[in-house]
């Protein structure tokens, strides 16, 4: 017979004070799925002489439910660390030197999934979510930028800096059905792409570039092709194409060849650019999806590739499989629900809308997905709830410049029905618009959003050179496409022509835009315009110049980091006095209201 587990505890069950280190560590491990009683072990010094048994659960469960994540917590614990691992890859994207702390979460974790608390989840974990385990040790193994120098540390103790169980997402790889693969893993398929990714964004980052930089600029930058002052440039084919082809995804032309080629990696990635351009273009993509893991798994049994070099550890990645089944696992649209602000008095026209996003990841998209909430500041819907309760039954009027897939548009939409809204949205990039008018169409919205794809300024010719769009080259960025097939043709001037790269571009007035706006009647008055446009605020705001001075706009809100710059162009209307109580204490957040 086996022999019993000794009980480290036994001889503290009549009550005897001064329990034994190993006694204190079973009962935290018979509650906790962390591993944390250590340090607080030691925390506890000349206490744990006096303390029984009942004392010590008692200090457990005051630990509860942080340092001491119960086991009633595991599917909580599944969520935390999927939402750490889903925002990784986008916060990778878009950093140029990415080191994150406690003090700066990324975008959309919560605050106490770091330092500590990260460990914690990786402790809880183990038995938890297994598959998820194993993704957050690669990313402290291949991609360590995301933790600060003291959780690596202690991420060293708890043993996840070794032994990484590849067999285990082979398996996973393996076995699972390929649709509930995508549904259920979309988190660790991020973790991969991250990891797959970073060797090559370490070579970007010192020169203060980003992977975003590169999508941005269509890859035509020879930092972004790869190089990099000396030697043979890298080879950044597959990345760039991947990131020129994101919406609707890679041309079936190029797919098809890469499901031919000898390199298995290949093949695999050609049949999943396949699927994920057909399911973006609405079409059924499940052959191709099936036909991508029967490769996989043949080459998986054969031998022909393993799982850990599928993640390269030096310059860009050599396939883009972890890529698209990234892409591919996730929703192109999300239920959202209309929620109403404090001082609401009506209900939402809509409980929920369906919204669309865009088909890779982005802040936005990514936003909308994770929290299923509207990305849009407080301080919009405050401000558009205290007009719309002012003037009960009243059609009030709305113009958002530069709100991507216009969630604040959508929530007013959805609040107050077509009935009492008339907005326009006026965004540059054609791949938001376009799903903000599926949106609109598929909630019967249509009436009270319209939609215009272009860029804003002042009416004036501004240097664009750093976009390269005077370049012939037609990368299928959707920046790009905007600027170069969207924006109206100007009339020919000297200070057209490219000058060592860089040319000017004529940027339209809003001015101009609002006069075309045929919902809008002549001289009739806007009640809130709102310009959120990475920058661009000042122009757009002094491109308003005839509606500001006209008296025909209500309230202007404005998110910039330019405060100086926006005072100095409404210093030229005094009628229109800053309102703070409507900023909601947000330093990026401005609020000008019309007093006379």
């Amino acid at each position: 017979m086996p022999e019993a587990v000794k009980d480290p505890c036994a001889s503290f069950r009549d009550g005897r004070r001064g329990i034994s280190r190993a006694c204190y560590a079973a009962l935290w491990l018979a509650q906790c799925s962390t591993q944390r009683w250590k340090e607080h072990w030691q925390h506890l010094g000349q206490r744990t002489r006096r303390m029984t048994i009942e004392d010590a659960n008692l200090d457990i469960n005051g630990h509860k439910p942080f340092s001491c994540r119960g086991r009633e917590m595991n599917s909580d614990t599944c969520g935390w660390l999927s939402a750490f691992l889903d925002a990784a890859v986008v916060q990778l994207f878009i950093a140029a030197l990415p080191k994150f702390s406690a003090e700066r979460p990324p975008d959309g974790l919560e605050r106490d999934a770091y330092g500590d608390n990260i460990l914690d989840l990786a402790d809880a974990s183990r038995v938890a979510c297994k598959y998820q385990h194993v993704m957050l040790k690669i990313l402290f193994q291949r991609v360590p930028e995301l933790f600060a120098n003291a959780t690596l540390n202690r991420a060293i103790h708890r043993r996840l800096l070794k032994g990484v169980p590849y067999e285990a997402l082979k398996d996973l790889l393996l076995s699972a059905p390929p649709h509930e693969l995508l549904v259920g893993e979309r988190a660790g398929f991020a973790a991969l792409r991250a990891a797959s990714e970073v060797p090559f964004g370490r070579l970007l980052w010192p020169h203060g570039v980003s992977m975003d930089n590169c999508a941005v600029v269509g890859f035509l930058s020879p930092i972004c092709r790869g190089y990099f002052g000396s030697g043979e440039p890298l080879n950044t084919t597959l990345l760039v194409s991947f990131y020129r082809h994101k919406d609707p995804g890679l041309p079936s032309t190029l797919a098809e060849q890469l499901t031919k080629s000898k390199d298995p990696r290949l093949r695999i990635s050609g049949w999943l650019a396949m699927a994920d351009r057909r399911r973006n273009l609405g079409s059924e993509y499940a052959e191709a999806l099936d036909a991508a893991f029967s490769e996989f798994r043949r080459a998986l049994f054969a031998q022909q590739v393993s799982m850990e070099t599928m993640i390269p550890s030096h310059g860009p990645p050599t396939h883009l499989v972890w890529h698209y089944l990234d892409k591919l696992s996730l929703p192109l649209s999300v239920l959202v629900p209309v929620q109403t602000r404090k001082g609401a008095t009506s209900e939402p026209h809509l409980p929920r809308l369906e919204m669309s996003v865009l088909p890779d990841r982005d802040l936005i998209s990514d936003h909308v997905r994770n929290t299923h909430n509207f990305h849009c500041p407080g301080s919009f819907m405050d401000l558009l709830t205290h007009e719309a309760e002012a003037r009960p039954g009243e059609l009030l009027w709305v113009v958002e410049v530069g709100g991507f897939l216009g969630d604040c548009l959508l929530w007013a939409a959805g609040w107050l029905g077509p009935q009492r809204l008339r907005a326009l949205e006026v965004e540059p990039v054609a791949g938001a618009t376009s799903r903000l008018q599926q949106t609109l169409a598929r909630n019967g919205l249509s009436d009270a959003v319209s939609v215009r794809t272009e860029a804003m300024g002042d009416g004036k010719y501004h240097d664009v050179g750093s976009l390269h769009i005077c370049s012939r080259k037609r990368p299928s960025h959707p920046n790009f496409s905007v600027l170069q097939h969207i924006l109206p043709k100007a009339p020919a001037e000297p200070d057209t022509r490219p000058v060592e790269g860089q040319c000017k571009q004529w940027l339209r007035a809003l001015d101009d835009v609002l006069e075309e706006w045929p919902a809008l009647p002549r001289e009739g008055s806007i009640d809130i315009v709102r310009v959120k446009a990475a920058g661009s605020e000042p122009l757009i705001v002094a491109g308003l110049a005839r509606h500001l001075a006209g008296s025909r706009v209500r309230w202007l809100h404005i998110w910039t980091p330019h405060a100086r710059a926006i005072s100095s162009v409404m210093a030229h209307f005094p009628q229109y006095v800053r309102d703070s109580g409507m900023e909601s204490n947000r330093r990026d957040v401005l609020v000008y209201g019309l007093t006379a």
